[in-house]
């Protein structure tokens, strides 16, 4: 791993600490508003966990791999085995995940063009509810 995808993910686990008892204090107050966490990680390979790196045994690319977060939440959650890539690119790709919708719809097809403002996203409809 780089030194640019090391930061992301210490970025991504610092929020994931500090959401985490955040949450815990709204579920404890009876808050009915729905929780939700999704983690998404940008370019990264299907393989660049260590506990896939372990699967592979003699076959592994990256031996030296160390994710010992992330294979937790792949062992105590759900880890998809047989996923695709819709959009190799990370502006059409982010806008897929945000809207729900494919990029002809969503108005975002390459990295230069802006993310439409008028896009309904899964923010805005849990900001809503």
């Amino acid at each position: 791993m780089n030194a640019t995808r090391s930061y992301r993910c210490l970025v991504l686990f610092v929020c994931v600490w500090l959401i985490g008892p955040a949450s815990a204090a709204l579920a404890a107050e009876g808050a009915q508003r729905p929780n939700f966490l999704f983690i998404y990680t940008d370019d990264q390979r299907w393989d660049a966990l260590s506990v896939v790196q372990a699967e592979q045994g003699d076959r592994a690319r990256f031996p030296w791999f160390k994710t010992p977060h992330m294979d937790r939440l792949a062992t105590e959650g759900i880890r998809f085995r047989n996923a695709f890539v819709v959009n190799s690119l990370c502006s059409p790709s982010r806008a897929c995940f945000l809207t729900g919708r494919y990029n002809h719809v969503n108005g975002v097809a390459n990295n230069h063009t802006p993310f439409p403002t008028d896009n309904v996203t899964y923010a805005t409809l849990l900001r809503a509810a």
